[in-house]
């Protein structure tokens, strides 16, 4: 990339500072989220199914249910924020 295209980049970005900011954030929550389900499932079975103990499964897989959303949060954000802020 030439200096002049650096440039243009970096005043693009500092123009869409919220707009990062805002996107970054909701990157977190999204992983964070990813990560619960995951560890519950792991444990649904670790700690569940592989022991016998299918009540035990059950409840970590509520778990990870309860913190699965029914839509995307995410990436609606992620369009409202990217739309509002116009093209990249």
């Amino acid at each position: 990339m030439t200096g002049d295209g650096v440039v243009r980049m970096r005043g693009y970005l500092r123009r869409r500072a919220w707009g990062l900011g805002v996107l970054a954030g909701w990157s977190v929550v999204e992983s964070v989220q990813t990560f619960v389900v995951g560890y519950a499932v792991a444990k649904a079975l670790d700690d569940g199914f592989l022991r016998g103990r299918d009540a035990a499964g059950l409840w970590w897989l509520a778990l990870a249910a309860v913190a699965t959303p029914s839509d995307d949060p995410g990436g609606s954000m992620a369009a409202v924020v990217v739309g509002g802020e116009g093209e990249l």
